[in-house]
């Protein structure tokens, strides 16, 4: 497997377009940490931190895994909240 770093330079000869390298990212495998990690890197002098994080949980390749995440999180809240 190619490396995150590897992977984007190849994708950036191809285009420059955010939501493509997002998506190209998650079908790697790569989580959303590091997706946000290697972009920031690639695109700090284009896109602030918090303009990449908001374009990667916009991006509808992660959309569906974080909406089930934040139901996971307030199903727990959910149930915390009974308990006490």
């Amino acid at each position: 497997m190619k490396s995150i770093e590897d992977l984007v330079d190849s994708l950036l000869k191809e285009t420059k377009d955010l939501d493509f390298l997002i998506c190209e990212l998650n079908k790697n495998k790569f989580s959303q940490g590091e997706t946000h990690f290697i972009l920031n890197k690639k695109f700090k002098n284009i896109y602030s931190f918090q303009e990449i994080g908001e374009k990667i949980i916009n991006s509808h390749c992660w959309k569906k895994m974080l909406n089930e995440n934040l139901l996971i999180e307030n199903n727990i809240i959910d149930f915390l909240e009974k308990e006490d």
